[in-house]
């Protein structure tokens, strides 16, 4: 995947609009699986706000929306969020 830049948005803008174009998307259960390897547990949070709580305080409380993520982070949730994706598509089949 190339992207312009490293910020977390783009990259979350990006694997949004990837999970919207295939009636069966890749990444179908994505957020509950988010929820479980991070949290260990599910949550109604969407796995935007699940992955930056890692490097963000207050993210999950509604403190600080995703749009305001400090510049010094973003690219280190960009990573994050890659692997993340890397390690769900590559697991084995249920």
């Amino acid at each position: 995947m190339h992207l312009m830049h490293d910020r977390f948005s783009t990259m979350v803008a990006f694997i949004e609009g990837f999970c919207t174009a295939p009636r069966n998307s890749p990444l179908s259960g994505f957020r509950d699986w988010i929820s479980i390897r991070i949290l260990g547990r599910r949550s109604s949070l969407h796995w935007t706000y699940v992955i930056a709580s890692t490097k963000v305080p207050g993210i999950p409380d509604g403190d600080r929306p995703v749009d305001f993520i400090p510049r010094e982070v973003e690219g280190e949730l960009a990573d994050l969020t890659l692997d993340l994706v890397g390690e769900f598509t590559n697991r084995p089949a249920a």
